[in-house]
């Protein structure tokens, strides 16, 4: 595990000192991202979790929810 100097926390696969592949980033704010990364950003499938407990589940380009994947308000709706 990764844990940068604001208390972020980064578990999973690196390809020269960059994340690369699957992992898990916890944000020291209570957010969590779940899923693949490239060239260091969120990159393809993946759930993030929001602080508040909403997610959103789908793909994701260069660190950016792509707009075609699911939201889930905490509720379940």
């Amino acid at each position: 595990m990764f844990i940068f100097g604001n208390n972020d926390r980064y578990r999973g696969e690196y390809e020269e000192g960059i994340k690369e592949g699957f992992g898990v980033y916890n944000y020291a704010s209570g957010s969590k991202y779940e899923g693949e990364y490239k060239k260091g950003k969120q990159h393809g499938v993946g759930i993030f979790t929001f602080k508040n407990g909403d997610r959103y589940e789908g793909d994701h380009k260069i660190g950016k929810s792509d707009g075609e994947g699911i939201y889930y308000y905490r509720d379940g709706s």
